[in-house]
């Protein structure tokens, strides 16, 4: 009996979703399967509070370390680990946004991190953790040649674009990764977005963030890598 009206909640609930002007193709939805002594609800979560005893919350974690260098030695180094950092004033306080979601806070001598509890923030944290550890057990005079080293600049190369291909292919495969018509730009498709990548600019385009954020540090990784050091010139 219950797995009848289990049956039909299913039925109902993915006419509703697929219906549904709101609804667009591979949208999450989150959902909770209650169990009642004679039925199974499916239902939203704003309506947990009114049909059971659950309540829904957000968690912000927060998190203090120790940091004594420049904010363009935070930027730098976090700039090779997720691509775009964006700066902001947080409080009075210079702050980095990393990964769209962590908050990176200016203290006089420690940083503070802050951002919404979740799997992936979870994730994100502890890279950008990490970052910062070993930021401050390099030796100062690493940070020091950090802090004063020039913006980094498109490498003058005319085969990185190629480069750029070929590493993408590696990640998504060789049937998803091409030139596009006019050749100004690199497209990435996939089966959730499609993504363009600017050559002259390496500025990405994709409706995906999380697509944008893997394809920007590929990119920012390799530009890193094939850009010469500060003082060493080609032979």
């Amino acid at each position: 009996f219950s797995f009848f009206f289990f049956i039909i909640f299913i039925v109902l609930f993915f006419f509703v979703v697929i219906f549904s002007s709101d609804c667009l193709l591979s949208k999450k939805v989150c959902v909770l399967l209650y169990h009642l002594p004679c039925f199974l609800h499916l239902m939203l979560p704003f309506f947990y509070p009114a049909y059971t005893d659950l309540a829904t919350s957000v968690i912000k974690q927060r998190q203090t370390v120790a940091f004594a260098a420049p904010l363009s030695v935070l930027d730098y180094y976090l700039q090779q680990l997720a691509g775009d950092v964006e700066q902001h004033v947080v409080q009075g306080k210079s702050a980095l946004r990393v990964f769209g979601s962590i908050t990176v806070i200016m203290e006089k001598s420690s940083v503070t991190l802050e951002w919404i509890a979740s799997p992936v923030n979870d994730m994100y944290a502890d890279a950008v953790l990490a970052t910062i550890l070993q930021i401050e057990s390099e030796p100062s005079h690493m940070t020091e040649a950090v802090a004063e080293a020039p913006p980094i600049r498109l490498p003058d190369d005319d085969a990185f674009p190629e480069r750029v291909i070929k590493l993408l292919q590696e990640v998504f495969g060789e049937e998803r990764v091409d030139m596009s018509e006019d050749g100004l730009a690199i497209v990435v498709s996939t089966d959730s977005a499609v993504a363009t990548i600017d050559i002259d600019t390496l500025e990405i385009v994709c409706p995906d963030d999380n697509l944008l954020s893997l394809i920007s540090s590929a990119v920012k990784r390799l530009h890193v890598a094939l850009t010469p050091c500060k003082g060493v010139t080609k032979t």
